[in-house]
């Protein structure tokens, strides 16, 4: 405090304009040098850098003091040293498992292909996407974009905490603080679906919601029922509960408001988005009518929607909602917040039952993809989930089964729109990606949901003859010419591959490919 003194004292003394002495000129040249060393030197050790087979370069985790959140959150602080630890764990998991994949098949080519796709897709997600913040939580980007999406973080982990989080106490506590992100991040912004932390301001533009902590403030129902999956997931699968903390209630209760807000999305929402997407003043396509269902402006693909009641959307957050009622029974002791659920859950499964079934001349009765409440639908599906096929996988238990069956002998054919087949596969794509291009994801959830063996060995023999020689999976490729595909590193549909060999093993229906 002393030389503080000193150095507050000498910058005072005299005037910088005028009769500066040469030895106090001296001294504050010093000073300035001083502290563009020290700046730098902090900032150096404030950004992590990470090596060329991570993925992540050079990550700035400084922060900004005004945006600082005060919570019990910050008690337990998770460092990359424990990720690493979880990874450990997870790859011990994973030479386990192998050694079961070769005693379950016999001796072959695609035997040997299917393991080496097997080790490396489980463990893409942590090897390439996780990393530790400043205030402990745990920040996972979507792969080949360095943004954490609520839906696809969610989805990135399931296969750590369904098969590797009951065994392991430091994967659980590494996927408890991914939920802490995710609940810490929906208070920042509800009607967000993709987040920096730290936050960014290279794209600050309000008329799209950017800047700060959002990195595209798209409103996707889906994303916090994909954070409350993980969280329930987390407890019943793996018996955590460190992730039940009032941050995480704070944002169920509030992702709630605006769900029950947007069952009148005209009247009541605040939501607003860039006209040339959402065309009627920013509030969305198409006019809706009132149906018990909730509002949303975008797919889980991210493409805006046509008719703004998503079905497949509105089963996921009708299963968040019990998930939440159990929650908030068991764990938080709330029998108000349970009451509610129960509420706003009826109207959704209802708004499902009488608005979401459509029946086609051909099909017979169906669900559809989208509707308006107002008489209009779309007949489609689309690769990315939540979507129709997906039901049993979201364990959408509501659902009338028969209907579901006839939805996708409709969507697993030429007349769904995003259907396409080629020499080497098939399945569903999606707008996000044009015509002609299927999604692996579709194929691994069509392998998830089917009755069916033989369909199980063609599609998982069509996913290892589309990997373009990667042993990993893809977004969008040319079903005749898999060289032809998007992105190379897509942390969503690895995780959702290495989930589906791993839960075929378990059921003893691994194909004998």
């Amino acid at each position: 405090m002393k030389t503080g003194e000193a150095r507050h004292k000498e910058g005072d003394s005299g005037s910088m304009c005028s009769g500066m002495r040469p030895r106090g000129f001296l001294v504050v040249i010093f000073l300035i040098t001083m502290m563009v060393i020290v700046t730098a030197s902090l900032r150096s050790h404030s950004t992590r850098s990470y090596g060329k087979d991570s993925g992540i370069a050079s990550i700035d985790l400084s922060r900004d003091a005004h945006v600082r959140f005060n919570s019990r959150r910050n008690q337990h602080n998770v460092k990359d040293t424990e990720i690493r630890a979880a990874a450990s764990d997870i790859e011990a998991f994973v030479e386990t498992t192998k050694g079961h994949i070769r005693d379950a098949m016999p001796p072959s080519a695609n035997r040997d292909k299917l393991i080496e796709m097997y080790g490396k897709t489980f463990m893409n997600t942590v090897d390439t996407t996780m990393r530790a913040t400043n205030e402990g939580r745990v920040f996972v980007i979507t792969g080949d974009i360095n943004a954490m999406w609520l839906r696809d973080s969610a989805a990135q982990v399931e296969h750590y905490t369904r098969f590797v989080a009951p065994t392991s106490r430091t994967v659980r506590r590494v996927i408890a603080k991914v939920v802490s992100e995710h609940a810490f991040l929906a208070l920042m912004d509800p009607y967000a679906n993709a987040f920096n932390d730290p936050p960014e301001f290279k794209d600050v533009r309000a008329n799209y919601r950017r800047g700060g902590y959002v990195s595209t403030g798209n409103y996707e129902l889906d994303s916090f029922a994909y954070s409350t999956r993980l969280a329930y997931q987390l407890w019943r699968e793996a018996g955590e509960t460190k992730q039940f903390d009032e941050l995480f209630r704070s944002a169920c209760r509030l992702m709630m408001v605006v769900w029950r807000k947007e069952q009148r999305h005209a009247e009541t929402t605040t939501y607003r988005y860039d006209k040339r997407e959402l065309r009627h003043d920013g509030l969305e396509n198409s006019k809706t009518g009132f149906t018990g269902m909730t509002w949303t402006g975008f797919r889980a693909s991210d493409d805006d929607c046509k008719y703004h009641y998503n079905v497949p959307d509105n089963m996921m957050a009708s299963v968040a909602l019990r998930y939440m009622r159990e929650m908030a029974l068991e764990i938080y002791d709330d029998k108000p917040w349970a009451e509610e659920c129960a509420a706003l859950k009826h109207d959704i499964d209802e708004g499902i039952r009488r608005f979401g079934i459509i029946d086609d001349p051909k099909h017979g009765r169906v669900y559809a993809y989208e509707v308006d409440g107002l008489g209009h639908y779309i007949l489609e599906d689309d690769a990315n989930i939540p979507s129709l096929l997906s039901m049993p996988y979201l364990n959408y238990t509501e659902g009338d089964m028969d209907v579901w069956k006839r939805t996708v002998d409709l969507i697993w054919s030429r007349d769904n729109p995003w259907f396409f087949s080629g020499k080497v596969a098939e399945g569903i794509g999606s707008r996000h990606t044009g015509k002609g291009k299927v999604w692996h994801m579709s194929m691994i959830m069509k392998i998830l949901v089917t009755d069916s063996p033989q369909e199980r060995s063609r599609i998982l023999l069509e996913l290892m003859a589309s990997d373009n020689n990667s042993n990993l999976m893809h977004e969008g490729f040319d079903p005749s010419n898999p060289r032809r595909f998007s992105r190379s590193w897509f942390a969503w549909a690895n995780s959702l591959f290495a989930l589906m060999v791993t839960e075929l093993l378990e059921k003893n229906q691994l194909p004998h490919v």
